[in-house]
């Protein structure tokens, strides 16, 4: 597992060099867009579709999105309890809420839950992540950063409608029905899946490295 750390933490340094150096004089904000943009529109619902077409689904998939559910709501209560008391400012408290309580599973958590537990824990993170914490994150989380934010609500983007652009979501639910109507993977397919979906990871700590900047003071940062 250190080792998977390492080499997560390798790929993040690569973003923050791509991000200081400026190869070819691109900005560094364009390139990362287009890795995430690749990434969410084509190499995570293939990640998707690959992992849940074969995970067993049942009684534990409803105990993976209770239990990521109700990690996601009291970490919520908490932070948001903890910046009351610090008497936090509402933007800084809504921010720090999200960050707290939504967690990057498929991007960071996946690599580590491979390498510690096996292939099969893939299937894992995926329902805990797209069963529970990304529908809780276009809900509620687009309501608390509402009330805490700037943004009026005609100018944000609906509930519905957020769920509805997510492109994995779309992907689970067609994994999930051929799934359970127990269609067989054809080989090829599962093979362009699999591959597709080994991209996600790597290409998405890069654009976290490339994402990274320091703003303000460097006691402020720490």
């Amino acid at each position: 597992m250190l080792e998977v750390i390492a080499q997560m933490g390798v790929l993040i340094g690569a973003g923050i060099v791509l991000r200081r150096l400026r190869p070819g004089g691109r900005d560094p904000e364009l390139l990362r867009r287009g890795l995430t943009d690749i990434v969410y529109y084509l190499l995570l619902p293939a990640l998707v579709l690959g992992a849940l077409w074969r995970t067993e689904l049942g009684w534990d998939s409803a105990r993976i999105a209770w239990l990521a559910a109700a990690g996601v709501l009291v970490a919520l209560w908490l932070a948001g309890a903890g910046c009351r008391l610090c008497r936090v400012a509402a933007p800084t408290r809504g921010a720090l809420m999200l960050a707290a309580a939504f967690p990057n599973v498929t991007y960071l958590g996946l690599p580590v839950l491979e390498a510690t537990f096996g292939p099969w824990s893939r299937g894992v993170a995926i329902q805990y992540d797209l069963f529970a914490c990304t529908p809780l994150l276009l809900t509620l989380g687009i309501l608390i950063a509402r009330k805490h934010g700037t943004v009026s609500a005609a100018d944000s983007v609906g509930v519905g409608r957020a769920l509805l652009q997510v492109p994995a979501l779309w992907a689970a639910a067609l994994a999930v029905t051929m799934n359970l109507t127990n269609v067989p993977v054809p080989s090829m397919v599962e093979s362009l899946l699999h591959l597709l979906g080994n991209a996600v990871p790597p290409l998405m700590l890069i654009a976290l490295g490339l994402g990274l900047r320091w703003l303000g003071t460097a006691p402020r940062q720490l």
